[in-house]
C-alpha cells in the first residue's frame, strides 16, 4: 500500500500520459490533499477532477459534475479533514483509463473508495468516478 507523500515534483506525473498508475495516483493524491487541506475546494474539483465527474458518496447519492461535487465537499467534507489517503490495488484499462482501490481517512471517517482516472484533452490525468463505501 502507497501512504500519502509530502508535497513534491511528483506531481509532474498528472501530466505524463505514460506513467505507472501508481506514480499519477501518488501525483494526484498528493495535489489533491494539498489544495483540499488549504481549503482551496474550487480549485481542488477543477484540477483533480473531470468535467464529467460522478461520485457515488456512502448515503448511495450520486454527485455529478464539478459544481455539485464542490457543493458536496463544502457542504459534507470540511477543507482540511483529509487525513491520509493509501492506495492498495491499481488495475489499467487502457491507455487513457485506470482504476484505484484505497482507503482514506477524512477527520474521523475511514472511507474505502474506488476511483476511475481519465487521461483527459488537456494532458492531465484527472479522477472521472469516485465510489465511496464503508467496509
Amino acid at each position: 500500500m502507497k501512504t500519502l507523500t509530502p508535497q513534491s515534483s511528483r506531481t509532474g506525473f498528472l501530466y505524463d500520459h505514460h506513467a505507472s498508475p501508481y506514480d499519477v495516483i501518488d501525483a494526484a493524491n498528493i495535489q489533491m490533499s494539498s489544495l483540499f487541506n488549504e481549503g482551496r475546494l474550487d480549485e481542488c474539483v477543477h484540477e483533480s477532477y473531470t468535467e464529467d465527474v460522478q461520485l457515488w458518496t456512502d448515503e448511495k447519492k450520486l454527485v455529478s459534475g464539478r459544481l455539485e461535487l464542490l457543493k458536496y465537499f463544502e457542504d459534507e467534507q470540511p477543507a482540511g479533514s483529509i487525513r491520509d489517503m493509501r492506495t492498495e490495488e491499481v488495475l489499467r484499462l487502457n491507455d487513457k483509463h485506470f482504476i484505484e482501490k484505497a482507503v482514506g481517512k477524512f477527520a474521523d471517517d475511514v472511507y474505502n473508495y474506488i476511483n476511475l482516472y481519465r487521461f483527459e484533452e488537456d494532458g492531465k490525468w484527472r479522477c472521472q468516478m469516485e465510489l465511496l463505501y464503508i467496509q
